[in-house]
């Protein structure tokens, strides 16, 4: 059985064997988390006032997650998580106001691809809603990709506009059972038609990597153990 690789919280459960198991103990929840796209454009005005603008690099999040004081028992299984996964292996966390879409009739675990999305497209059409597709994400959901052809594709997106068959903006309509979806970043890979995208419960994960070498925390005179983290967006 493989070690677990979900940073530990209340829907993480981790045995002290360093397992996910149904036993095993759970995991603090967050104090508070932060999120921050890290977005580069470099940006050039010409002597007309034309504004120049051009991506430098991939879209990356950036996640702070601070803990309220832990016992002993609650800090021990994140705190020796962290050491062992730390800035050299990346990991998994679960951001928890993503894990439920903001549309409580949604679909899940049936979003399918109907057709092939090339990198670098704007959206994506999906599949596997009722007719007039009430039960699709909507704008502020983030999502991950399920691609068995592509067991790289880790990245997590933000869907930033959602249209259906009856809110269809762009040129081209949209079939009964679709919507489509506008994605924030632009796609990075190439999906293939077996694809699934993966909304809550429990997802999307994110696959992360510490910022900083050192992880430190602080014990006051309750003997109750205080420490944040902050990491990075790690793309297989």
């Amino acid at each position: 059985m493989a070690f677990l690789n979900i940073l530990p919280d209340p829907d993480t459960e981790m045995t002290e064997a360093g397992i996910d198991h149904a036993s095993g103990n759970k995991g603090p929840g967050f104090a508070s988390v932060s999120i921050t796209s890290n977005d580069k454009v470099m940006m050039n005005k010409t002597n007309t006032g034309r504004i120049i603008t051009r991506k430098l690099a991939t879209q990356q999040w950036k996640v702070k997650i601070s803990y309220n004081p832990l016992t002993r028992d609650e800090f021990e299984p994140v705190y020796n998580f962290l050491l062992y996964y730390g800035k050299l292996r990346p990991f998994f966390v679960r951001l928890p106001q993503y894990e439920s879409s903001r549309n409580s009739s949604i679909t899940t675990g049936n979003i399918t691809i109907p057709s092939e999305v090339s990198a670098g497209a704007q959206y994506i059409t999906a599949a596997g809603f009722n007719s007039t597709a009430t039960d699709a994400p909507r704008p502020g959901d983030m999502f991950t990709v399920n691609d068995s052809s592509d067991s790289l594709h880790q990245k997590v997106y933000r869907a930033i506009r959602v249209e259906t068959p009856q809110t269809n903006q762009h040129e081209s309509s949209i079939n009964s059972n679709t919507a489509r979806i506008w994605t924030y970043p632009n796609v990075l890979r190439t999906i293939s038609t077996s694809a699934t995208l993966e909304f809550g419960p429990k997802n999307p994960k994110m696959r992360v990597i510490m910022d900083k070498d050192v992880v430190s925390y602080s014990l006051n005179t309750d003997n109750l153990y205080k420490f944040d983290l902050q990491l990075t967006e790690a793309l297989a």
